[in-house]
């Protein structure tokens, strides 16, 4: 009887899994799909590099950037059932914080000398 409760708990646990993975697709497709169309919302007549359509892109892409958070802290608030540090899940963890800063900074800057062969 132990095993076989071992058993039950390991397809829970697989199915909890399967479930939390579908779920977590969704969401991304969806905030995939709220970027796209966040872009295609504004009826314009003017070219992509006119001022003021650049101006509607970028207030189209600072809602996507304040929605997009709001929906993952949704989505993690709801699936998991223990306490969970929300910016860890958001990538933003103060450990390894100074090579996250610093060797994309160093990379881009080397990129900037110029082609490594002429």
């Amino acid at each position: 009887p132990a095993h076989h409760q071992e058993q039950e708990e390991g397809f829970e646990y697989a199915m909890m899994m399967i479930l939390k993975s579908g779920s977590g697709l969704l969401l991304s497709g969806l905030l995939a799909m709220i970027f796209v169309g966040s872009l295609y919302i504004w009826k314009n007549d003017k070219e992509r590099d006119h001022p003021e359509t650049i101006q509607k892109r970028f207030i189209s892409m600072a809602f996507c950037c304040i929605i997009s958070p709001i929906h993952v802290i949704m989505f993690i608030h709801f699936q998991e059932k223990e306490e969970v540090d929300y910016l860890t899940w958001l990538g933003l963890s103060p450990i390894g914080l100074p090579a996250a800063v610093i060797l994309p900074l160093a990379l881009t800057a080397t990129l900037f000398l110029g082609p490594p062969v002429d």
